[in-house]
């Protein structure tokens, strides 16, 4: 007798003598005849399960037109008692949306079920590369790309080994360019930034836009949220950087990946101070009839 995994498929052999047939019997009926020594279910379309009983009725000629020659003097074999462990289904999950993830994400892979009676979990990607192989029923990785398959393979204390996998989906982006570099005086409205591209990304994701501005070249930034591919900045009293966030909607998982910048430079205007009469004043009282000189001195 011996056990066996569910989908195991052995091999039986009769050792010993030459020109004979074969009987091979399952439970007490005959599933095939061969003229050799070997058999296995799968050869018949047969799948062990529960338990079965295999033993051979050996002839001592060979087959007489496929079938057994009337002839021919038959022996018994011993039998084989096969005890086929049920199939064990296993749980994978992971903590990406829908199975869905942005590009350098950290994704955790969990098997839910089995638990008890796991001896090992051993994580595949690919089938090719083992991300872990031991005791944990987690792991996680951050090198996906998109299609990658993510499986497991559960060893039972009996031996068996139970499988699931997971199909993993990448939500691709990358960002569209944008133009609007310009100089423009203190205070002015600068002209539009416009879309020179729009973002790639994958077919079935949807676009939707938000817009940075900053003043220290993005060391630190303001969120503007206008969601459109170009944008219109207000007044400007000061030198200031934009860029433009282009964020990809996959399944539920958004993904996002920023434009170039551009700069509007702010120019303060020439400066000066105002004199009168040579004398930088800020007031001053004159009489009746005085023609005082005014001036601009600095300014560039």
């Amino acid at each position: 007798s011996d056990t066996i995994c569910a989908g195991d498929d052995p091999t039986f052999t009769v050792a010993g003598g030459t020109g004979q047939s074969f009987e091979w019997r399952i439970d007490g009926v005959v599933e095939a005849t061969t003229s050799t020594p070997t058999f296995n279910a799968s050869d018949i379309g047969y799948t062990l399960v529960g338990i079965d009983v295999i033993d051979v009725v050996v002839y001592d000629l060979p087959l007489d037109g496929g079938n057994i020659d009337p002839d021919a003097c038959p022996s018994t074999t011993d039998s084989i008692t096969l005890t086929v462990v049920a199939p064990t289904a296993a749980t994978l999950v992971s903590d990406a949306i829908n199975e869905t993830f942005c590009s350098g994400d950290n994704v955790v892979f969990t098997v839910t079920n089995p638990i008890a009676g796991v001896t090992n979990y051993r994580f595949l990607q690919n089938g090719v590369i083992t991300i872990q192989d031991g005791p944990s029923n987690t792991t996680s990785i951050s090198t996906l790309n998109n299609n990658d398959n993510i499986s497991v393979e559960v060893t039972l204390a009996s031996g068996c080994i139970a499988t699931a996998s997971l199909t993993m989906i990448e939500n691709i982006i990358t960002a569209g360019t944008i133009s609007g570099t310009q100089t423009i005086c203190s205070g002015n409205i600068p002209a539009e930034i416009t879309s020179l591209t729009t973002p790639t990304i994958s077919a079935a994701a949807t676009t939707t836009y938000q817009w940075h501005s900053s003043t220290d070249n993005f060391a630190t930034f303001n969120v503007i949220d206008l969601n459109s591919a170009n944008y219109q900045p207000p007044a400007l009293n000061q030198t200031t950087q934009f860029r433009r966030v282009d964020i990809a909607n996959l399944n539920g998982k958004t993904c996002s990946d920023t434009t170039n910048e551009i700069t509007i430079t702010v120019s303060p205007g020439p400066g000066g101070q105002l004199r009168m009469n040579g004398a930088a004043v800020v007031s001053d009282t004159i009489c009746a009839g005085d023609d005082p000189t005014f001036t601009v001195a600095g300014g560039t």
